[in-house]
């Protein structure tokens, strides 16, 4: 790394300290906490995007991890017309919150790939979104590409929520055995395209994103993977994150992080820039972006367990 990006580096992770958190009450006496940490990192250029509010019912937390530009990540943030508005609007339609959240998904990509990619075929972005629901005490997950979610617990291993959606078995960066990668591959195959270096078409290491209009409509599709668990009180953290972070450090290694050296933190901004100055230390080469959620559990619980 040369002196410049080092400190470029620094400087990033000095001004992001200086960020707000927000809290979010949650049945009137306990609160959300969320807070967010995003560095370019090695990258000459910035293509994550992130986005968390608490609305009336639901409390959202998105990471986009743009490829090829930042256009699709920015669009899937946007404050008044991103993925948040089409998710939110659908949950209020349909109680069945995987059809709401997999008809918002298409819609979104239907308007990225009318609007935002129009010039730019090869523009496109991941994405891992978290909803949690304050009426049922429910967590969803959806995801689509390599984003990845995590739920932390003081008595069970973490969890890991979200699917990767790479056309392989074997995950491209850290060697991880992928679940469904075969299938991914199969699927790829079948609607006519290729998988050339672990890659669909030689070219893009993911199967399933927003954007990306030159594979699409069938070789990469923006169908998520979703997820449905309750939280219990055990559950302490959330932590969605890019590529740039999971890459170089494991759910487990985060668990343990945050468990034993953060505990007692109360700033999630606090936690995520400690995450993502450790993916840099370990070397990530992209951009990194992390949302750490700390999750309301009682004043006995906690001191029981």
């Amino acid at each position: 790394m040369s002196i410049n990006q080092c400190v470029r580096q620094k400087a990033q992770i000095l001004f992001l300290l200086l960020m707000s958190t927000q809290a979010f009450a949650m049945d009137g006496s306990q609160e959300i906490r969320c807070g967010a940490v995003g560095v370019t990192g090695r990258r000459d250029g910035m293509e994550d995007a992130h986005y968390f509010k608490q609305y009336d019912r639901w409390f959202f937390a998105g990471v986009y991890d743009g490829f090829a530009g930042d256009g699709v990540s920015k669009a899937l943030a946007r404050l008044d017309s991103g993925l948040h508005q089409k998710v939110l609007k659908n949950l209020e339609a349909t109680s069945d919150y995987a059809v709401a959240i997999s008809t918002a998904f298409k819609e979104e990509d239907t308007e990225i790939l009318e609007s935002t990619c129009a010039y730019h075929l090869s523009w496109g972005a991941t994405a891992a979104i978290v909803l949690i629901d304050q009426k049922t005490n429910e967590l969803i997950c959806a995801n689509v590409g390599d984003s990845e979610v995590v739920l932390i617990s003081a008595a069970e291993q973490p969890k890991i929520l979200t699917t990767i959606h790479q056309p392989t078995d074997i995950h491209a960066t850290d060697g991880r055995k992928i679940p469904l990668g075969l299938e991914e591959k199969a699927r790829v195959e079948k609607s006519g395209g290729h998988v050339f270096f672990n890659r669909v078409q030689g070219a893009l290491s993911i199967s399933r994103a927003f954007g990306a209009k030159s594979l699409k409509p069938l070789m990469v599709i923006s169908e998520p993977a979703i997820r449905k668990v309750s939280l219990a009180n055990h559950h302490r953290y959330v932590v969605i994150a890019c590529d740039g972070l999971w890459d170089v450090l494991s759910a487990e290694f985060v668990s343990d992080f945050i468990l034993k050296e953060h505990a007692k933190e109360t700033d999630p901004k606090v936690i995520a820039c400690a995450l993502v100055k450790t993916a840099l230390e370990k070397g990530s080469q992209d951009n990194v972006t992390a949302v750490v959620i700390i999750l309301p559990h009682p004043k006995s619980n906690e001191q029981a367990q």
